[in-house]
């Protein structure tokens, strides 16, 4: 849920601006972007060490934090004053829709015809203001969007059908690797399946890590020049086609195995097996298996 709001300096009105607030009912905490409490010179009136804590993660990281003042202009014109912990990156740019910009006839088509704006929100309300906010659902589109009423404007929200020749954005993903720690305490000594690859937990945090929900910047610069060159290089014309190679990425050292994933399996096969009583009954299986040639080799 993205809306745009009239922000501005509690002790200095004429410091204001047009800012992209995301309301995030997920959050508990609420943030301002470095880039915009300095530019309205915003007043600090506290500082403190925030933790953030994403969904899965064991281990908090620490951010130093400034708690910084700022009125919000909401619908009716008056304020909303409120302070927010500032942070120099919030989460990645967000799809934000004009609700002023479309008429009814334009909202009640089956594809909502509307050009998507993809931002970086300046501002994060979490559940802290979420409250004040008293967002109440409206109507839900036959696109399937729906629209709801805030003290701060109309939102529009939830998932629904774009006119597919009104969308054009471009999507940033990130990989994760993922370290795991399982151990079999089950018979260690008959099967040797146990898996400890780093006893340090905090690897954990690398698979639900902050970056995988957007707050981090992993946003990388990338060379427009040296893809254009590559791609001209590799570009041909045969019987009557264009062929071209696919980019391939040199830096790349090595790639992962899903050696892990399948030896994760293995202890848990194992384990259940021996649970059930059915490692023997198993284990003929397999013996026949091989006896016949009725295998395959990976």
């Amino acid at each position: 849920m993205t809306l745009e709001v009239t922000v501005y300096n509690p002790m200095k009105p004429h410091l204001s601006k047009r800012a992209l607030i995301f309301i995030d009912p997920g959050a508990q905490r609420s943030f301002i972007s470095a880039e915009l409490a300095d530019t309205l010179k915003l007043p600090i009136v506290a500082k403190e060490t925030c933790r953030l804590t994403s969904f899965g993660e064991k281990c908090a990281k620490e951010y130093d934090s400034d708690l910084v003042r700022i009125n919000l202009l909401c619908q009716a014109g008056e304020k909303m004053s409120i302070v927010l912990n500032k942070l120099n990156f919030l989460v990645n740019p967000l799809p934000h829709y004009d609700l002023k910009k479309l008429t009814q006839e334009e909202l009640n088509q089956l594809k909502l015809i509307t050009n998507v704006d993809y931002r970086q929100p300046d501002i994060l309300l979490g559940m802290d203001i979420f409250h004040e906010l008293n967002v109440q659902q409206k109507e839900t589109l036959p696109s399937g969007f729906t629209i709801s009423e805030s003290r701060l404007g109309q939102i529009l929200s939830g998932s629904g059908q774009l006119d597919e020749a009104f969308t054009s954005h471009t999507l940033y993903a990130t990989s994760i690797f993922v370290n795991t720690i399982i151990e079999d305490t089950e018979d260690k000594n008959n099967d040797s399946l146990i898996i400890n690859d780093f006893e340090n937990n905090k690897q954990l945090a690398t698979f639900f890590g902050l970056h995988s929900i957007g707050m981090d910047d992993s946003t990388l610069p990338v060379d427009e020049d040296e893809i254009m060159k590559n791609f001209k290089k590799n570009l041909t014309f045969v019987e009557g086609r264009y062929q071209v190679a696919l980019p391939f990425n040199h830096r790349i050292l090595s790639l992962p195995t899903n050696y892990r994933h399948a030896k994760m399996r293995l202890a848990s096969t194992l384990r259940k097996l021996r649970q059930t009583n059915m490692i023997k009954e198993y284990q003929k299986i397999l013996e026949r298996t091989i006896n016949e040639g009725s295998y395959r080799k990976g």
